[in-house]
Parts: structure tokens; sequence; C-alpha cells
């Protein structure tokens, strides 16, 4: 310590100033000043013990003093601990970097003079053991103990305080204990005296392995630990010294003290005073050990190391022993640990304030890695245990928190999975927060994407929407100039956003949403306004444009089978027009042309009669009698080919293409033109306007009520068809078009009951709509994985 001046203050000077310090610290004992002025008081006392003690509560109130550091470095090399003395000057220069070149020079000449003397325990030091304190064996009795007392202090072995308590120890027998088991206890006297005479002359710990082979257990793990807290352990000498705790058994320990006892006529002791006093000394030896190792990134993967190794061999009494090493570990990182979850905090709370730089979240990854290797020797054992670490379940808490934050406060989807990501790569071996990540993940990205395709879609949408609100206008315009770069008036601007829209979108999940907006006024106007012709153009538009920016190969095969669909509808509108016109020979060639577009195989056959009887009425020029038959014929094939076949009733013809926005394959359209004469609309038989979902089949016949079910559903799923995005708002409108055509795509009808039904839908059609547009914007998710806070 540094040396008094002239005038330095006298021994009665010291203590004096130790006493009124002591109360001050008694009055406040929270005074760091205080504890660190005490400290280096008695340090010039020479009374280091007691001065690092100080130092330590001064560093505990204020664990950034860097001076504190100092004084704490200079008593370590008086003890002879160069290694701490070391890092204790690293900090000092750290902490004060004003005073870092006179903490230099000391850390300096430290290093320069290396390791020369004893082998000094740091927290358990075995020279401090009043046997070998004082010279003697374990079964020394009091007049020996006196003896050597005597002599101590005329050599000044140490402090005559310590050495008069190592005295009253070893002549107390209740304090005995202590120092039997803390000792050399049931050891070779000589064997004893060149251990202590080799830790006194600085031979490292691997220069004494044979000595240590030909000790048992308990005085094996005390010149073990003994070593432990003079510098960290390496990991060989921290399973050698976990084994050595393990093997301790109290009963033999016990029968040795007692043994030793009856030789010198001293108070045997029972076994659960014995068994406690193994208990506080190997207690003591781990927390030296491990505060001697201390939190560096080398020294936390040793830790880690040394934990699992003790794992992997499953010995029961080491895992026993695991535990406090690693309840010890947890109590000498708390403080740091505590400063590093402040830097995650801090972290979060710059994310919040600005989620956009990509840096913030550079940080926060840094930041929670560097928490993680911290705790992960607990992690590490806790798994071993089946549990849970809660520190790193709460700061997986901390982190998710964020991304819920990001989420539903601030709608920045792409930060919220920047922070999932993070969370997933540290916090993943958590139970339960792989999958809770993992869908976590996949909304935030259904979010994302729903937002995106707000961003990039709405201008079509909206474009799309007006159109399928001006059915004649935009009909005579694809009727004029088809759907394309030639397009005319709206049309042409609805096909500017289309492939704007599909340009924007080309790389993302969403790329067939431009598609199925555009195909939605093709179904519309065939469906509604039955301009099958003017599907057709948008449609071959819509296939003309994939040739160079093709879709998905889904979107693709639907594009063709809608278009197959609207000639198919072309097609038998001009056939039954000439079988009304009795013209056969153009019959014959639409019949020939239908072959090539209809796939179902009872149509076809239906159609292949009609052919026939067609070319067959062209070549015989038979009376006029068997002509008509041949149209009445014709009518009824063509009226089973439209309806399917077999059923009887009445039936619905429908063109029905794939869904514009679901998984399904089937989407419930209206029935296309009637190719036979109708019968004049009926009045409703009574005022009932009721609507009741029939059951699930086909073929059944429906009610007037269940008619009008099926219509007035229809024309609410048409109108929500635009407004379904991808995510968990296609998932349900896929389940109501899935419903709806379990029961309404086939069905036998009162030709009255669909008539009035007709006559009802032409008043109530924009209400429907309406609550068609209200359906979808309730099918929107309306926050991410945050509803499970």
């Amino acid at each position: 310590m540094p040396s008094g001046s002239a005038d330095a203050p006298t021994q009665s000077d010291l203590e004096a100033e130790i006493s009124e310090l002591s109360a001050v610290i008694s009055r406040n004992p929270h005074d760091a000043k205080a504890h660190r002025r005490r400290g280096l008081l008695k340090a010039r006392c020479q009374r280091y013990d007691d001065a690092l003690a100080d130092l330590e509560r001064a560093l505990k109130l204020a664990p950034d003093d860097g001076h504190t550091y100092g004084l704490r470095a200079l008593v370590w090399e008086k003890k002879g601990d160069r290694d701490r003395a070391l890092r204790d000057f690293d900090e000092a220069i750290r902490l004060a970097p004003r005073d870092a070149i006179l903490f230099r020079s000391h850390r300096d000449r430290v290093l320069s003079e290396g390791r020369a003397g004893p082998i000094a325990g740091g927290d358990f030091n075995l020279l401090k053991n009043p046997f070998v304190l004082l010279g003697l064996p374990p079964d020394a009795d009091p007049a020996a103990v006196k003896e050597a007392y005597e002599d101590a202090i005329e050599d000044e072995a140490d402090q005559p305080e310590v050495l008069m308590r190592a005295q009253q120890t070893l002549l107390t027998p209740r304090l005995r204990i202590e120092a039997e088991v803390g000792g050399f206890l049931d050891v070779d006297p000589s064997l004893a005296t060149q251990i202590v005479s080799d830790i006194r002359s600085g031979r490292p710990i691997g220069e004494i392995k044979e000595r240590l082979t030909r000790l048992h257990s308990l005085p094996r793990s005390n010149v073990i630990a003994h070593y432990g807290s003079a510098g960290p352990l390496g990991l060989d000498h921290l399973c050698d010294l976990i084994a050595a705790q393990a093997a301790v058994a109290p009963g033999a320990v016990c029968d040795a003290i007692n043994d030793v006892r009856q030789e010198i006529a001293l108070g045997r002791v029972d076994r659960d005073v014995v068994s406690d006093a193994l208990s506080k000394l190997l207690d003591r030896q781990t927390k030296a050990v491990i505060e001697a190792l201390g939190f560096g990134d080398k020294a936390v993967a040793l830790f880690d190391l040394f934990v699992s190794r003790i794992v992997a061999a499953g010995d029961s009494a080491a895992l026993f022993r695991l535990d406090v090493y690693v309840s010890m570990f947890r109590q000498t990182v708390a403080s740091e640990l505590s400063k590093r979850s402040e830097a995650i905090v801090a972290a979060c709370g710059e994310i919040r304030k600005n989620p956009k730089p990509d840096a913030a979240y550079r940080k926060l990854d840094k930041a929670v890695r560097f928490w993680m290797a911290l705790v992960r020797p607990v992690q590490t054992y806790e798994t071993h245990r089946q549990r849970e670490d809660a520190a790193t379940r709460e700061m997986y808490g901390t982190v998710r928190q964020l991304a819920l934050d990001l989420s539903n406060d601030q709608r920045e989807f792409e930060g919220a999975e920047k922070v999932v990501a993070i969370a997933s790569g540290v916090f993943g071996h958590l139970p339960r927060a792989a999958d809770q990540m993992a869908e976590d993940t996949k909304q935030l990205t259904e979010l994302r994407n729903d937002k995106l395709a707000d961003e990039l879609l709405t201008p079509l949408l909206q474009a799309c929407e007006q159109a399928n609100n001006s059915h004649r206008t935009i009909e005579g315009e694809l009727l004029k100039a088809g759907f394309g770069r030639g397009s005319v008036g709206s049309v042409r601007s609805i096909f500017d956003k289309f492939a704007a829209a599909v340009d924007a979108t080309s790389k993302l999940p969403f790329s067939d949403a431009p598609w199925r907006l555009v195909r939605s006024i093709a179904i519309s106007l065939n469906n509604d306004s039955s301009s099958p012709q003017a599907a057709d153009r948008i449609i071959q538009g819509l296939l003309d444009h994939a040739v160079h920016k093709p879709p998905s190969p889904d979107m693709l095969a639907m594009l063709r089978e809608d278009q197959r669909a609207a000639r198919k509808i072309l097609v038998e509108n001009d056939l039954t027009k000439n079988l009304q016109a009795q013209k056969w020979k153009e019959t014959e060639q639409l019949a020939e042309r239908l072959l090539t577009l209809e796939t179902d195989e009872d149509n076809l056959n239906a159609v292949r009669t009609i052919r026939d009887a067609a070319a067959a009425k062209r070549k015989a020029n038979t009376r006029v009698m068997w002509f008509w038959g041949i149209v009445v014929v014709g009518g009824g094939l063509w009226a089973i080919l439209a309806n399917g076949g077999g059923t009887s009733g009445p039936q619905t013809t429908q063109y029905r293409p794939p869904p514009s926005y679901s998984n399904t394959q089937t989407w419930p359209q209206t029935p296309a033109p009637s190719q036979t004469a109708a019968p004049p609309p009926q009045r409703a038989e009574t005022a009932d306007t009721s609507e009741t979902m029939p059951s699930v089949g086909t073929g059944l016949a429906l009610t007037r009520a269940n008619i009008r079910y099926c219509a007035f559903q229809r024309v609410r799923i048409e109108a929500a068809r635009p407004l379904v995005q991808a995510g968990v708002q296609g998932q349900r409108f896929s389940t109501v078009v899935d419903d709806f055509n379990s029961r309404c795509s086939d069905y036998r009808y009162r030709q009255s009951d669909k008539d009035a039904v007709d006559a009802e839908l032409l008043g109530k059609r924009y209400s429907l709509e309406s609550e068609g547009r209200a359906l979808a914007a309730s099918w929107r998710p309306s926050g991410p994985p945050g509803t499970r806070r």
C-alpha cells in the first residue's frame, strides 16, 4: 500500500479513524465512500482480509468506481494474488481513465515482478486453516496447540489476532470441527507437509498432480479449492474438484474425527454436526472457485463446457453438487446480467421510437446474444433438469413484447418480423417458444403481405369495383377494342393499372392477385350481365399478357379454363339460335365446335346426338312434320345437355369457372341465358321474403326460401370477392365458398319460385352487395400474434 509521509498517522490514529468510519457506516450502511475509506485504512494496518471485505461492499454499492478497484488491486498484490490484482487494475483503468497512468504503472510493476511467494488462496485459503497456520497435525492435543501458538507469535507467522483466533478454534471442540474438515484430516503428516510446502513455494497445481492422487476426497477438494480460489481453474481441475466433493462421505469423515479426538481426549461429535460442517465447507469451496473463475467470455464458455460434461456423465452425486455450482454462478453473474438486461431494454426502446433503421435491430441482436452468452451454462443445466430458466423465459417475453407492440400498435410488420427472427435465433430452445415464434412469423408475414397488397393493389381494386358497377360501358369498350394496350376508355385505364400491379407484385407471394381482380370483372360480366363475349375478351387479354409476364401455373390454368367455359357458352347460345331457326348446316358445325369445348362425357354424348340429327336432316330433304320432330327432339336433347342429364324436373344451368380467390375448385355463378323460351315471371305466392339455408347435397328440390338464400348469397359472395386478400381473409372466404357450393351448386326447383326470387333480386341487389362488402371487411384480421399477450 502507499507509504505515509514524515508526519504519517500512527497506528492509533488509523484505528481511531476506522472507529469513526464504523460509526458513519452504522448510521448509513449504503455509504460506498465510507466503506472504501475504511478499507484503505484497514489495509494500511495490514488487515488485508478485513480491507477486502470493505472494498467488496463498496463495489457492490458503487460498481463503477474505478478507484475502489485500484485499491482492491493493491490489497490483492499484498496478499500475493497476482492474477486478481491484474484483473482489478484493468477494471480501474477502464472505469477511471483520468488516473489510467497511475493504475497502469502499478499494473506493469506487478506484471514485471511475476509470481513470487506462496499461492495465497482467495476466499478459500488453505494456508489460513488453523492446523496449517500453526504447523500442527489434525491429532494435536491442547498442549501442543498452545506451544505451537507461542512459537508462531515469536516467529511472527501472521498477525497476532489471526494466530490467537487459530489457537481458540483448535482449543474449542465446537469450533475445531471446521478446522478439521477444512484441512488435511486423516492424511499422512509428511504428505500434508509436502503439499503445504508446494503451495508456499508457488508451485502450480499441475506440478503436484501425483501428490493430489494420494489424498482422499475431502483433503483433495480442499487443495483444489485453494488453487481455484487463488486463480481460475481449468476444465479438468473443475471436474476433479466436483468429483472429489461428490465422493466425500459424512459418515467416514465423522469416524475419522472421532478417532482422532478419542486419542487426545477431546469430546466426540455426532454425524449431523459433521454433515452440517461439510455442507458449509463444500459450499464455501464452490463459491470461492466460481468467483475466481469470473464471467468473461472464455470463463463462461469454460463453465458451460464443465456443466455439459457433468450432465453427460450422469453421476447422481456430482449432479447434486452441480446444482450448487450453478446457483453460485447465478449469484456471481447477477450484477453483470442486470447490466446486460438494461442494454436490451434500451435497444428495445430505441426500436420503438424509430423502427426503421436496420442498425437498431443489429444492436438488439448483439445485446440479446451478449446477454444469452452469460446465462448459457444455466440453460444447459435447466434443460437437463427439464425445467425452464426463469430469467431466460422473462427475457424472451421482453423481446417478443417488442414484436407485438410493433405489429399491433405501429403496424410495423417488417420490423416485428425482424424482432421475431432475432428471438428465434436466441430463444428457440425454450419449450413452446419455437412453435410460438413460427406461428408469429407466419401471421406477421400474412399481415405484412396484406398491408403491402393494400398499397400496391388499391388503384386496380377501385377500378375493378367501378367496372363491376358499369357493365354496359365496359361491355361496349371490350367488344370494340378488347383488353390490352389497344383498349379504349375505362378499359384502357383498368389495363394500365393491371399491368402496373403485375410488375409491382411479380416477386411477391400475392403475385396472382392482379389477375384475380381483373378476372372477377369477366366473371361478373358473364354471370350478372349475360355477356360471355365481353368476358371472353378480358380472358383473352389476360392470356395475351401472360405470354410475356406469366402468372403462376395454377392461375394460367384457371384462365384457360375460364376461356373454355366462356367460349362454350357462346357456342351453346349460337347452337340454340340455329336449332330454333332450323339452320341444320350451321347447327352441325356448331355442335362439332362444342365437342372441342365440352368435357363432361354425358354432355358430349348429347351433343353428338344433336350433331348427328342435324347432319341427317341436312342430308335428307324430308317432309316438314318430320323436320319439326327433329327440332323438338333437338330441344329436348339440348335441355338434357344444359342440365347435366338424368334429373327430373326443372334444373339450373350454370357457368362454373374456378374461384377467383379461393382454394376450392368450384364457384357459384348465375345461370346462363335460357336456351328455351321461359314462361313469364309470376307474382310471389306470399309476401314472405325470408331466406332458409338448404341442406348440404346435390339434386335436392329447394323451396322458395331455399332458392332465395342461394340467389342472395351468391350476390353477397360476388361483391366480397374483389376485396379479399391472402392469408386469414382468404381462408375465411374459401370456407364460405365451399359451404355455398355444397348447398347451392346443383338443385331442382319450381319455375314459379325461381321467377319470383329473380324478380325480388332486382330490387335487393344493391343492399346485398353492401352486405357482401361488409362481410369481406369483417374477415380482415384485427391484429397479429398480439392477441396472445
